[in-house]
C-alpha cells in the first residue's frame, strides 16, 4: 500500500468547464513512480458569493471531472455545497485519509524535476523529527529570501535527503504526516473558519516554530521543525514546483 494520499483543492476558476488543467496536474503528480498510485481526494469547494457569476461553468467542471474520474487512477472527489475554504475542506479530506502521509498539491500547482519523494517519504516515517516536508519553488535560495532560512549554512541530510532549515510556512506542495496534518488543522482552525491554510500558519511557524527544514536535490532545500509543537513537530522541504497561469485570477 502507497504510505502517501494527497489533498487537492479545487474552486471556481476562469478555465471552468474544462478540466485539462487539473488532469494535467494530476498527470504530472502521478508521473512520479512513488506517487502513482496514491490516492488523490480531489477537494471542489462550494462557490463564494462574488463567484456567483462562475457558478454554472463550475457545475458542469464538477460534472465533467465526475465523469473523466476513472481516467485518472485511484482518485475520490468530495464536493462541498457550501464554500467551506481550504482549512475545513482539508479538515474533511482527512476523516478519509487511511494513510500515514499526506501530499498537498493545489489544483493548479504541480511538483516538476528531480525528487526523491521515496527519500522524503523516509523521512516523515522514520525521523521523528520532522513532520512537514516543502518542496521550494528553486534550487537556488536568493539573497531576498535569506531571512526565510535562518540557519542557512546548516545543510544536512536525512535518510539521503538533503535539507535546511527555514521559518516559511507555504501551501506549495509539500508532504507531511497525516497526524500532523490532523493535529494542525484541530489546533489553529476552527470548525467554522473560513481560511487559507498558508493565511494562518505562515504567522504560526514565523512567531512560534523557530526551526524549520527543507527539501531539494541539493542547495535550495527547506524544512520546518517545531519541537513546540506536540504531538507533531512542523518540517518543510525545497524542490521545483510550477503554477498554472490563470488570466482574470
Amino acid at each position: 500500500m502507497n504510505p502517501c494520499s494527497i489533498l487537492m483543492p479545487t474552486s471556481p476558476i476562469p478555465s471552468n468547464p474544462s478540466t485539462e488543467m487539473i488532469e494535467q496536474n494530476i498527470a504530472k503528480a502521478r508521473a512520479y513512480p512513488a506517487l502513482r498510485d496514491c490516492e488523490i481526494i480531489i477537494m471542489c469547494d462550494g462557490v463564494r458569493s462574488e463567484q456567483e457569476h462562475q457558478r454554472a461553468p463550475y457545475e458542469e467542471f464538477k460534472r465533467n471531472l465526475h465523469r473523466i474520474k476513472e481516467n485518472l487512477g485511484n482518485t475520490k472527489i468530495l464536493e462541498f455545497p457550501e464554500h467551506t475554504h481550504q482549512a475545513n475542506m482539508t479538515r474533511r479530506a482527512l476523516e478519509m485519509v487511511e494513510t500515514p502521509l499526506i501530499a498537498f498539491i493545489e489544483h493548479d500547482f504541480w511538483p516538476q524535476g528531480e525528487i526523491d519523494f521515496d527519500g522524503i517519504f523516509r523521512v516523515l516515517l522514520n525521523q521523528s523529527a520532522v513532520k512537514v516536508v516543502r518542496l521550494y519553488a528553486s534550487h537556488v535560495v536568493y539573497d531576498s529570501s535569506m531571512m526565510l532560512f535562518p540557519d542557512k549554512l546548516n545543510r544536512f541530510t536525512l535518510e539521503g535527503v538533503p535539507l535546511i532549515k527555514t521559518i516559511q510556512w507555504s501551501q506549495n506542495p509539500h508532504i507531511a504526516t497525516t497526524a500532523f496534518y490532523r493535529w494542525m488543522i484541530k489546533e489553529f482552525f476552527g470548525t467554522k473558519a473560513r481560511a487559507m491554510i498558508e493565511a494562518v500558519m505562515a504567522a504560526v511557524v514565523a512567531n512560534q516554530c523557530g526551526h524549520l527544514v527543507s527539501h531539494g536535490k541539493s542547495s535550495g532545500l527547506s524544512c520546518m521543525h517545531r519541537p513546540a509543537c506536540n504531538p507533531a513537530s512542523i518540517a518543510m522541504a525545497a524542490a521545483p514546483t510550477r503554477r498554472t497561469e490563470h488570466p482574470g485570477l
